[in-house]
This record gives C-alpha cells, sequence and structure tokens, in this order.
C-alpha cells in the first residue's frame, strides 16, 4: 500500500514539472509579443526571437513534438513572410498556413522524410547485421584483439552512414555480447564498456558522414537559406568521412593507449561467427543503394549542359523517390510486394526528428530575414567575446563551443541554435562557412555525455547493465577533447585545400 503511494506521489511530482516546465515554454514562446522590443530588434524579431527561446526551452524539458508545432503555429503571427511594397504597404501577409507549408513542403523536409522510409527499407531486410558480421567475421581479425575491436566499430559506423544509427548500435552490441561470453568478460570488465560506448560514437560518426542525415541537412539548409551558400554533396562527403572516421579511430586509439583495456582474453579465445552470407534481396538492395549514391553524387562531378540541367531540374528528392517507386513497383516471385512503402513509413520514420526538422526549417528563415533586428543584435552581443578573431580562431572557437555544448543540449537543437551565429557573425570575421558547417555537423554527432545530449546517448545511459554513468564520463570526457583536436587539425590541413 505504501509502495503504491510512494509510486502515484512520483508520478505526480513528475506530472507537476511537466506542467510547470510546459507553462514556461508557453509563456516565453508569447511573451515576445506583448514585452515591448529591445533595440535593433523590431516588434516581429522580438516575436521571432522569444519564440525561438521558448521552444528551445521547451525542447529541453517537455519534448519536441508539441513546442515545436505550437512555435510554428505562432510564427504565422509574426510577420516574416509579409510581402512589402517600397511604399511599406503589405501586399501578402504571413499565415499560419505558409508556414506550415514552408516547414513540411520543403524540399529538405521531403528528402529527409524519403531517405528515411528508403533505410527503413534496407534495415527490414537484415542488412545491416549481415554487415555487421560479415566485417566481424574477417581472418584478420582473428588472434588479434585490436584489428578486432576496430572492425566492431567500423561495422557501427557503417551501418550509421549507410542505413540507420538504431541497428548501427543494437548488432554491434549484441555482437560485443557474444563475445563476451565466449571468451570470459563480465559486465565489469573494461573492454566491453569501452565497446558499448565506442559503438554510439562510431555510428553517430557515420551518421555524420554523408550530407543526408537530419542534422546535416538541417544545418546545410539553414546556411543556404540565409547566406545562399550552397555544399555540393561530394565536398561534404570526402571532408566530413576523413574527420568522423579520424575521430573513430582516435577513439580506438585511446582506448589502445590511454585507458589501457585488458584485451588478453582476446587473444586465447576464438570466436566464430560462422558463414554469413548477403541473400539475394540484400545483394538487389545494395545495388539500389549503389544507384541512390551515384544519382545524388553525379550532378557535382557534371560540367554544365544538358545533363546537369536535367539533375538539376530533377533534384535529390525526385531521386530518391523515383527508386521507391522503383521497389514498389517490384514483386517477388511468390506475388508479394517487394517493398512495402506504407510499412516503412509505419515502422521506419522517426516523427519526432521529422517535425523538429520542419521548425527548424521555418525558424533558421525568420531568425535571419532582412529588417528584424535580429543580425543586429547577434552582432552586439558578439562582438566584445569575438570582435578580434580571425576567420580561423572564430572556427575553433565555435569547434570547442559545438564540442562542448553538444554534451549537454540535444545535438539538433544545438545546432539550430549556432547555425545563426555562424550564418551572421562568421562572415564577418572572414570564416569560411562551409568549411565551418561540415565540421560542426561532424562534431555535433559525437554527443555521449549526458542522456540529454541526443537520442542515441539516451540509449547508451540506458544501457546500464553494461555500462554505468560514472563510465560513460570516463571515456567520454577524454573522447571530447580528442575531437576537439582531431577536428582543428583536419580544419587545418584538408579544410583549407578543399574549401
Amino acid at each position: 500500500m505504501m509502495a503504491a503511494k510512494g509510486k502515484d506521489l512520483s508520478a505526480a511530482r513528475k506530472n507537476a514539472v511537466y506542467y510547470v516546465n510546459s507553462f514556461v515554454t508557453i509563456a516565453i514562446m508569447v511573451a515576445g509579443f506583448v514585452v515591448p522590443p529591445i533595440s535593433p530588434l523590431t516588434q516581429s524579431g522580438m516575436e521571432t526571437v522569444f519564440i525561438f527561446l521558448g521552444v528551445v526551452y521547451g525542447m529541453s524539458t517537455v519534448g519536441i513534438i508539441w513546442p515545436s508545432l505550437l512555435g510554428m503555429v505562432l510564427l504565422g503571427f509574426t510577420g516574416y513572410l509579409d510581402t512589402v511594397a517600397a511604399d511599406g504597404t503589405v501586399t501578402a501577409s504571413t499565415t499560419v498556413a505558409k508556414v506550415f507549408l514552408n516547414g513540411f513542403g520543403n524540399d529538405t523536409y521531403l528528402f529527409v522524410f524519403f531517405l528515411l522510409v528508403f533505410a527503413a527499407i534496407l534495415n527490414e531486410s537484415g542488412l545491416s547485421k549481415t554487415i555487421a558480421y560479415r566485417l566481424v567475421a574477417m581472418k584478420s581479425a582473428h588472434g588479434r584483439p585490436w584489428m578486432l575491436s576496430l572492425l566492431i566499430l567500423v561495422a557501427a559506423y557503417l551501418i550509421g552512414m549507410l542505413i540507420s544509427c538504431t541497428p548501427g548500435i543494437l548488432i554491434p552490441w549484441a555482437i560485443v555480447y557474444t563475445i563476451c561470453d565466449v571468451v570470459g568478460y563480465t559486465k565489469k570488465d573494461a573492454w566491453p564498456k569501452v565497446m558499448v560506448v565506442g559503438i554510439v560514437l562510431a555510428a553517430c560518426l557515420g551518421n555524420a558522414a554523408l550530407p543526408f542525415k537530419p542534422l546535416s541537412l538541417q544545418m546545410m539548409a539553414s546556411l543556404s537559406t540565409t547566406t545562399g551558400i550552397t555544399i555540393d554533396y561530394a565536398s561534404f562527403t570526402v571532408f566530413a568521412l576523413v574527420m568522423s572516421f579520424l575521430i573513430l579511430v582516435g577513439y580506438w586509439l585511446l582506448c589502445k593507449f590511454l585507458f589501457r583495456v585488458d584485451v588478453s582474453p582476446l587473444k586465447a579465445a576464438s570466436v566464430d561467427f560462422g558463414t554469413v552470407e548477403f541473400t539475394a534481396r540484400q545483394k538487389q538492395l545494395c545495388a539500389f543503394l549503389v544507384a541512390l549514391f551515384v544519382f545524388l553524387f553525379i550532378p557535382s562531378f557534371l560540367p554544365d549542359g544538358t545533363a546537369s540541367a536535367f539533375f538539376t531540374r530533377l533534384g535529390s528528392t525526385a531521386v530518391v523517390v523515383v527508386i521507391l517507386v522503383v521497389m514498389a513497383f517490384m514483386r517477388k516471385k511468390d506475388g508479394a510486394e517487394y517493398a512495402s512503402i506504407s510499412n516503412a513509413i509505419k515502422t521506419g520514420v522517426p516523427w519526432e526528428t521529422l517535425i523538429l526538422l520542419a521548425f527548424v526549417m521555418v525558424i533558421s528563415t525568420a531568425l535571419t530575414v532582412t529588417g528584424n533586428g535580429v543580425k543586429e543584435g547577434l552582432s552586439l552581443v558578439l562582438d566584445p567575446i569575438l570582435g578580434s578573431a580571425g576567420g580561423f580562431m572564430f572556427t575553433v572557437i565555435l569547434i570547442v563551443v559545438a564540442a562542448v555544448g553538444t554534451q549537454v543540449l540535444g545535438n539538433l537543437i544545438y545546432g539550430l541554435m549556432l547555425m545563426p551565429i555562424v550564418c551572421v557573425y562568421g562572415a564577418a570575421t572572414g570564416a569560411d562557412l562551409s568549411l565551418l558547417t561540415v565540421a560542426l555537423c561532424v562534431v555535433l554527432n559525437a554527443a555521449l555525455f549526458l542522456p540529454s545530449a541526443s537520442p542515441l546517448a539516451g540509449l547508451l545511459h540506458g544501457n546500464s547493465e553494461w555500462v554505468s554513468a560514472k563510465d560513460i564520463y570516463k571515456y567520454s570526457a577524454p573522447t571530447v577533447l580528442m575531437t576537439i583536436v582531431v577536428a582543428i587539425a583536419v580544419c587545418a590541413t584538408l579544410g583549407t585545400l578543399m574549401f
């Protein structure tokens, strides 16, 4: 009876905290409509800034979905999309419908949506598991514990890059558990702990290696909307791939030389994963994956002409849609669907992420529209801090701020907060905004320290059976420092050559 009462009180406290935070969230959002504007903000700028701050607070305390949707509704009353004639007359007003059209009808949003559907079909086929087991079963790993450890991390990286982070974490975790059972590692030993943490890091870094992921597309869309600068997919991929993989190798080296993990049990025992082969369907899906990459990357290499104009007119979203149409059109020998688009949408689309992305699409425009005073306000705040910083020093400062801050705030939210600073202030310092944006996309994905850092960090902290919060802090703190060093080094070397 007492236990039941205690449980009720605990639930009541949680509800009370939730409603208090919800009230604060709404109060911050509407404050801009009642508080007089503070110079240099206009009334529209004041309203937009407070909506932004309210949504960020709500995402950090009560959830993503309803604060994002409410923020989009309120943006419809700020006038940021007003069309104004030369005499100052408003000829077309901002409406809530326009805001939702610019969010959910945005090409970047649709691109991410269809890519997630495609990834869900790949994952449903068991392709993630086959990739992981084929890598770990390689002969080069036999009797070589650190090579085996690296291949497990690479498996997580590749699955996170090509398919999705969640299978990129869960499947390698299962491999580690199997190895521990065979060789005699316990849940208190260091090797499974560093691998559990490293697998999450590897999957997140793989997620950063391609420009087709929600965070990367969010950052690039914000840069393009605000400054008109576009980053071609090939440049993004080469730079992000090098930086993210070097950070992964850096973590592996930390495990070997700093954490000094005992791997002697792995030398003495042999782990047999059997023969794992790609099925016919998995091979076909790999062909679809290759086709996707070819058609998404080929416009970056085409000279101006008919072919280039065709792909420009087609667009990235249509490339994914056409591939999905082909997959939906096909039938198996028994007459069943080759790929169920509807099932993929039901099971494989993270709607929280998509709703947040829709909000990002509209708030990035609202914050940086000319004439609302937000750019001028940012300059007033940042001038005393960054006034003397040159372009590269600004890049270094932003990398440090991103690497540390993302350990606390969700990386999507934190990226949303940083991009106005990058777009508005970065150009004034002479920083290369393309280079900085890609670097931030990678660094923001290396978020493990607190559960609030990202949903995947929450998954890591929830795996308390194998790794404690103390273990995560122990291994992730040096990793943050290593990430900063690698990111700055890659920006100073490869970055200067590519951008």
